[in-house]
C-alpha cells in the first residue's frame, strides 16, 4: 500500500512498483489504483495537476561509499513532484510548491558551509571516470569511490581539522528540457568541495558548489 506520511500532508510512501502504477494511472487519466486508496483527495488532485502539465524533469543522484539515492523531479507551474528512492524497495513521493524548488535542490544536495579548496587543486580523475560513483552496479560504484578516496588523500589538509573526518559524498544533477539537458556534479572530499567541469575536477567553495548545481537547474540548455 501507498500510505500518507502522518507528519506531513505533502508526503507519502510505498513500494516502488505501486508508486509507478499510481503515476502511470494518473498520467493516463485512469482510476486511482486500490493500493493508493489511503491517500487524500487533495494529495491526489495535486499529484494529478503536476502530471497533467509537466514543464520538464530533473534528476538528483546522491552517492557515498556507503549508500546511494535518486530523487526524480517533475516540474510544472502547479508544483513539483519529487520521487525519492534509496537502496531499499520503498519510494517516497512529495508534492512541493514551485517556489521552493531552489531550496529543495540545496536541501537534497546538502551543501555544507565548509572551508574553500583552491581552484588550482585538480584531481587526476577525469570527469567521465567520476560518474562511476553513480553507477547502479555496486561493484563499479565501490571501485570508483576507492579511487577517489585514494586521490583525495593527496589534497592539502584542511585548516579545520574536524573537516578531515567528514563523510565523502557526490551529487549529480541532470536537468532535462525538450531542447536538451544540462548537468552538474559536485564532490565533497576530506571536507572540501570540488566541481566537475568539462575536462577536469577542480577545487571550489560551498558557494561555487551551490552555483554549479543551481545553474544546471535554472539556466536554459546550450
Amino acid at each position: 500500500m501507498i500510505t500518507p506520511d502522518p507528519s506531513s500532508p505533502i508526503l507519502a510512501a510505498g513500494p516502488r512498483r505501486e508508486v509507478a502504477s499510481l503515476i502511470d494511472a494518473l498520467r493516463a487519466g485512469q482510476d486511482v489504483p486500490a493500493e493508493a486508496n489511503e491517500l487524500s483527495d487533495s494529495f491526489l488532485e495535486a499529484l494529478g495537476a503536476v502530471l497533467a502539465s509537466p514543464a520538464g524533469t530533473a534528476e538528483i543522484s546522491l552517492s557515498s561509499p556507503f549508500s546511494s539515492s535518486v530523487h526524480e523531479l517533475t516540474l510544472s507551474r502547479t508544483g513539483v513532484l519529487r520521487r525519492s528512492r534509496g537502496l531499499a524497495g520503498t519510494e517516497e513521493i512529495g508534492i512541493h510548491p514551485t517556489t521552493v524548488l531552489p531550496g529543495l535542490l540545496l536541501r537534497l544536495a546538502a551543501v555544507s558551509p565548509v572551508e574553500p579548496l583552491d581552484p588550482a587543486v585538480v584531481l587526476p580523475s577525469t570527469p567521465d571516470g567520476i560518474h562511476g560513483v553513480f553507477d547502479e552496479d555496486p561493484v563499479r560504484r565501490e571501485r570508483t569511490w576507492d579511487q577517489l578516496l585514494e586521490e583525495g588523500a593527496a589534497l592539502p589538509r584542511a585548516r579545520q581539522e574536524e573537516l578531515e573526518g567528514s563523510d565523502p559524498r557526490a551529487v549529480r544533477l541532470v536537468r532535462h528540457r525538450p531542447e536538451g539537458e544540462r548537468s552538474a556534479t559536485v564532490l565533497l572530499l576530506r571536507g572540501r568541495y570540488l566541481v566537475v567541469e568539462d575536462d577536469h575536477v577542480r577545487g571550489t567553495d560551498p558557494t561555487g558548489a551551490s552555483r554549479s548545481l543551481m545553474s544546471a537547474m535554472l539556466r536554459p540548455s546550450r
